[in-house]
């Protein structure tokens, strides 16, 4: 009878494990619920106040010579903060043709140096406007930027995850493009869920932002309301007569073009020190290396609007070449934002 060895099996069993525990060990982080701690969360049911957000008003947006950001831009509605971009009817940082809102945590809220922020928003439609939700530090430097959401109208089926690093003098980028369609299943699976759970809170129940001049604005309530009770557009007031442009069924029509702008998405960054991770409605898009070597003392949330400067090599293109491309006039546009939560990261 011809003897067999136990030897050489026993060994490969334990080599397969081996091998198993190390691959385990080698995966990317998962997001750990006990290694952050929620210290502020929002949902947008009250007006804004200047003295609980930093508004930016009558300041020149960073990234475009176009847009000046407008306190009366930003405001809440129907549960929702609404992030606006029109024409500029206030005559604002010298005229600029285009006014957007924005605004940021600044000392306000909890400002981290690390830990998890999730953002559940919509973007903006519309071929030359833009929206972002990214970190910025407290104390003004730039960089680093971390944008873990970035939408371009001008490129409707991709959303941007970028970091920047480097000097202010020679900047430098590490990100990806996300591209999502309404066609695709997860596309239409994920705007399917959302339209019928959530179409009416509360009625149904440059890339890179450099140094961005922000002066503190106060709340400022807008109207006419849309079928969801929601301002469409800032008002014009002359007199006691107020007017709106544009029909908010040809803003509707632009919102339901994009994966992004039709539905809401939950955009979320976790950090960690030496590692970024980004995640878009809780599945896990890109692990990054942290690429800053000097950590900024604490980071603030910015989330805004804006439109991009004309020409062929603008990556975000402005507004009025939208007839030139065979598009509908975009403006007025907006974000709408559901929710925030802060968490801080426990080592």
């Amino acid at each position: 009878m011809k003897k067999i060895s136990l030897v050489k099996p026993a060994l490969k069993a334990s080599f397969v494990l081996s091998s198993a525990i190390l691959c385990l060990l080698a995966q990317p982080k998962a997001s750990m619920a006990e290694s952050f701690r929620l210290v502020w969360s929002t949902n947008f049911d009250a007006p804004l106040n200047s003295w609980e957000w930093n508004i930016y008003n009558n300041a020149p947006f960073g990234s475009s010579k176009n847009t000046c950001f407008m306190g009366s831009n930003t405001f809440t509605g129907n549960g929702f903060l609404h992030l606006m971009v029109t024409q500029n009817k206030y005559n604002g940082c010298s005229g600029r043709p285009y006014a957007s809102g924005a605004l940021d945590t600044y000392t306000h809220r909890p400002n981290l140096t690390y830990g998890r922020w999730e953002v559940r928003a919509k973007m903006p439609a519309g071929y030359g406007a833009t929206g972002y939700i990214g970190l910025f530090p407290v104390n003004g430097s730039w960089p680093p930027e971390i944008d873990f959401a970035e939408y371009v109208g001008k490129d409707k089926d991709k959303l941007f995850i970028t970091q920047h690093y480097g000097t202010a003098s020679s900047h430098q980028t590490d990100g990806v493009a996300i591209t999502r369609t309404l066609s695709s299943a997860a596309g239409a699976k994920s705007a399917s869920k959302f339209q019928v759970s959530k179409q009416c809170k509360g009625s149904a129940k440059s890339h890179s932002y450099k140094k961005l001049v922000v002066k503190k604005g106060k709340y400022a309530s807008a109207a006419p309301m849309d079928t969801c009770n929601i301002p469409s557009q800032p008002l014009v007031t002359s007199g006691s007569k107020k007017t709106s442009s544009t029909p908010t069924s040809a803003l509707a029509a632009l919102e339901s073009s994009s994966y992004w702008t039709n539905s809401f998405h939950t955009y979320t960054l976790e950090w960690v020190p030496g590692q970024l991770r980004y995640y878009i409605d809780g599945t896990l898009q890109l692990t990054q290396p942290q690429r800053f070597t000097a950590t900024p003392n604490m980071m603030k949330l910015a989330i805004g609007t804006g439109t991009g400067d004309c020409g062929a090599y603008s990556w975000v293109g402005c507004p009025e070449e939208a007839a030139s491309k065979g598009l509908p006039w975009p403006l007025p546009t907006r974000m709408r934002v559901d929710s925030i939560k802060m968490y801080e990261y426990v080592p």
